[in-house]
């Protein structure tokens, strides 16, 4: 491999096998043929309905129970060691192997890490430990205030739910009693009607029979007539 250094920096194109270090430039006539190929087809298909796109997380995310993230592990866990800047190094977990100097060195270390600790990032520990605290503070906020939501949402839909069903329930009764009411008015008016018929016969009958014992009565005077002249 050769190469040529140009104000410092490396000519590739003396480089053997430089055309496979670069990437290779995207075919634009291919990508756009292909987009307006997927269009077409999607204009020449109006009925077919798109491909839904489906929850991508896991079956853990999705089955997260009330009340979860607040006693979380992860969330225990924050709260813990929210102030673990703060906690100094175990200084006499420091030690060396050489027999001479190595009193020396450890000396040395720990003094430097005591200069660190207690002077000169002390001020720096001490705004991440708050920054730190009001973090797990908030988290701890929003982790309730999430639960809570959550359960209020549940029993929110649980009264909306009873308030539907009752209403359902209350339209179903009028419904069936404004059908009953209907149909004893009904029947109310099939006996009046048929009352009325009856008593119209009756009246036809009376009548009827008054006619004839009439008649009868013609008939008895005619005959005596009758027998008279004979």
């Amino acid at each position: 491999m050769k190469a040529l250094k140009k104000n410092g920096d490396v000519d590739f194109t003396l480089i053997e096998g430089a055309e496979n270090i670069r990437p290779p430039k995207p075919d634009i006539l291919k990508v756009m043929s292909t987009i307006r190929a997927r269009v077409r087809e999607t204009l020449e298909c109006p009925d077919q309905a798109p491909e839904f796109e489906h929850f991508r997380g896991g079956q853990q995310e999705r089955d997260r129970k009330a009340g979860e993230i607040v006693h979380s592990e992860d969330l225990r866990y924050l709260n813990q060691h929210h102030a673990h800047s703060l906690r100094k190094p175990n200084l006499d977990a420091i030690e060396s192997h050489r027999p001479l100097i190595g009193r020396f060195i450890v000396k040395l270390k720990r003094k430097v890490i005591s200069l660190l600790w207690d002077s000169l990032l002390k001020d720096y520990f001490h705004a991440e430990k708050e920054f730190n605290s009001r973090l797990v503070r908030l988290l701890n906020d929003f982790s309730k205030y999430a639960d809570s939501r959550d359960a209020s949402n549940f029993w929110e839909l649980v009264r909306k739910i009873d308030y539907d069903v009752n209403k359902a329930v209350e339209r179903i009764d009028r419904a069936h009693d404004e059908q009953v009411a209907a149909l004893r008015s009904s029947e109310r008016r099939v006996f009046d009607s048929l009352n009325e018929t009856a008593n119209e016969l009756n009246r036809y009958i009376t009548d009827l029979k008054a006619s004839e014992a009439a008649q009868m009565a013609k008939v008895d005077t005619l005959e005596a007539v009758t027998r008279g002249l004979e």
